[in-house]
């Protein structure tokens, strides 16, 4: 968008900045099988939002997680034609995973340590998995979508 107005300068430093995220994300998030819910794990300084008094441990409860949500922060830059920033095959077997491990009985829950925390309605997930994403298998997931 920013190479439409011109500023090509701008739009090259985004890009440059985005690439180098994605590979700090695959770095540091991804634990073999799916992608973490939180990269830093310590619970230091952090604020309980019901208590509002700090929390008491060490680490943040489910900071490894499966989610349902990581392909979420994607919708944007694949609906603008842009290029999946992350590992496809790792983004296809964590989907996968993470529909395994957070499924509940009335569906997927936000995390796999929330399985019964569901909301009746999610767009940008529906949208996603399907339309993306869609894997085989989890032994031989295959990206379907926009990727390289």
């Amino acid at each position: 968008m920013l190479e439409r107005t011109g500023d090509t300068e701008l739009a090259r430093l985004c890009r440059d900045t985005g690439a180098e995220d994605a590979r700090k994300v695959d770095k540091a998030a991804w634990l073999g099988d799916h992608y973490v819910v939180c990269v830093d794990r310590s619970a230091t300084g952090v604020i309980d939002a019901w208590s509002g008094k700090p929390l008491t441990l060490d680490e943040l409860t489910g900071w490894d997680s499966y989610s349902i949500y990581t392909a979420n922060g994607l919708l944007l830059p694949l609906l603008c034609g842009l290029d999946c920033p992350l590992d496809p095959q790792q983004l296809a077997l964590d989907v996968t995973n993470a529909a395994r491990e957070t499924l509940g009985r009335y569906g997927c829950g936000h995390t796999s340590a929330e399985v019964d925390n569901v909301w009746s309605a999610r767009t940008s997930g529906a949208i996603m998995w399907p339309v993306f994403w869609m894997p085989k298998s989890p032994a031989t997931p295959t990206c379907t979508g926009t990727c390289k």
